[in-house]
């Protein structure tokens, strides 16, 4: 299985994943694929192809045993989308976006170096540096 970041555009629904020559390549997804599993735009996916077309995918959420904050342990709370350039990240059950990005943000892995935005519950949090809401 491959992760991907699902999007909708003007033709339909596409997966964005890199391919093995690290270029972002872009596959069709059928719309009833898309609307069976409830997916939204801009959502971090891992997925299957079948004959160059996605055939099945799942969201994609980052496993319980990489969360260190009991609180995210908990359910409830906003879902964050970290986009990087040419990967995503999806966090869930975040209590405190603002605190946790802040935080991200002040531990100044590489990761961070290459970050473009982040998307809370499907809307942008932060850009180039800044929050935006």
């Amino acid at each position: 299985m491959k992760k991907g970041l699902l999007l909708k555009t003007d033709q339909g629904w596409v997966v964005a994943h890199k391919n093995s020559n690290r270029k972002v390549e872009y596959l069709p997804v059928l719309s009833e694929v898309a609307k069976s599993f409830k997916l939204k735009h801009n959502q971090l996916v891992v997925f299957e192809t079948v004959r160059n077309q996605v055939s099945h995918m799942k969201k994609c959420v980052v496993a319980k045993s990489y969360k260190y904050n009991p609180l995210t342990l908990k359910e409830g709370g906003s879902e964050l989308l970290f986009v990087y350039i040419g990967s995503a990240k999806y966090h869930n059950n975040i209590k405190f976006p603002h605190s946790y990005l802040t935080s991200i943000l002040n531990k100044g892995d590489d990761d961070t170096m290459f970050l473009e935005k982040v998307y809370e519950n499907n809307e942008l949090l932060w850009e180039n540096g800044k929050f935006v809401k």
